[in-house]
């Protein structure tokens, strides 16, 4: 029975092998040569087709592989990328750290100036209050108060000649603009008044003066100490006087009064001796309710 399908198989491709031939030999010769060349051509169009189509894959192949290529470029590059992505997070992180150590550092940094800005403005109150005190001292009109911060401010460890050469707001401080400061010093025979320029110190005594334990002696005047050795004790000297020193004239022949201005104001001496000599000596006026320097007088006993 599983044979008879088989059987009938078979009988139906003779029969049609058998009609196939039968009418294939009945073609006459022009026939055949067509049906041949149909085949050929048949076979050059199969022929050509599988060509391209081996030329399509070739094509298809080289593209491919061209895409490997630029794959495995892309694919190194994203690794790259990938690295370089690591590494800027790193740094990242890095810079984080960095910045948040930088933000410790500067509220430290903020909390130190402010800690300065308070001493600062403790430091400017104390100044001014101490100003204040100074300015006190400075415009006294009781002459001995203001000597007393006078020789403290402008003499006392310092060069007076230093002072008045480079013009030292130490030395202006007891100046005044309405009133012309001067130096007496006698460069020759005559005692000469200097009021500008370097006021005849071409030498200056650059020692710094020292007062230690010295007394004030008030309405008083060392006895000599100019030419010859005092026999008054060491000291400061103040007396009021209504005579300033005067200019002589040389080519007048005679000495050059006071200036009119000066004449109705009070009018101090001040001598300070040490060693038994007078080694400085100054003029101050009241003006304007204030003491005022008008003169340092350095001539010695050969004017």
């Amino acid at each position: 029975m599983k044979k008879l399908p088989l059987i009938y198989a078979l009988l139906i491709f003779s029969f049609s092998s058998n009609l196939f031939a039968q009418d294939y030999m009945k073609l006459t010769k022009k026939q055949l040569r067509i049906e041949h060349q149909k085949k050929l051509n048949e076979l050059n169009n199969n022929i050509q087709e599988n060509e391209l189509l081996v030329f399509k894959v070739d094509s298809l192949n080289k593209q491919v592989n061209s895409l490997r290529q630029r794959a495995s470029l892309l694919d190194s590059k994203i690794n790259k990328v990938q690295v370089d992505l690591e590494l800027a997070i790193k740094d990242s992180n890095s810079m984080n750290n960095r910045i948040k150590e930088l933000e410790i550092e500067l509220s430290d940094s903020n909390l130190i100036v402010s800690d300065l800005e308070t001493e600062i403005l403790v430091y400017k109150a104390d100044s001014i209050s101490n100003e204040n005190k100074y300015d006190e001292l400075r415009n006294s009109r009781n002459f001995e108060t203001f000597l007393s911060y006078f020789l403290l401010t402008a003499y006392s460890e310092q060069s007076i000649d230093s002072l008045i050469l480079n013009s030292s707001p130490l030395i202006t401080k007891f100046t005044d603009s309405n009133i012309k400061f001067g130096r007496f010093y006698n460069p020759g025979s005559t005692c000469d008044l200097f009021t500008s320029g370097d006021y005849g110190i071409s030498f200056p005594n650059m020692a710094p003066n020292k007062l230690t334990n010295f007394s004030i002696y008030k309405n008083a005047v060392p006895d000599d100490g100019f030419c010859d050795e005092a026999s008054s004790p060491n000291g400061i000297y103040y007396k009021q006087v209504y005579e300033l020193p005067r200019e002589y004239d040389m080519n007048g022949g005679r000495y050059i009064p006071s200036p009119y201005y000066l004449r109705n104001l009070k009018k101090m001496v001040v001598n300070i001796q040490f060693d038994y000599f007078i080694v400085n000596r100054f003029y101050f006026v009241e003006y304007k309710n204030k003491w005022i320097l008008l003169y340092t007088y350095d001539c010695d006993c050969s004017a």
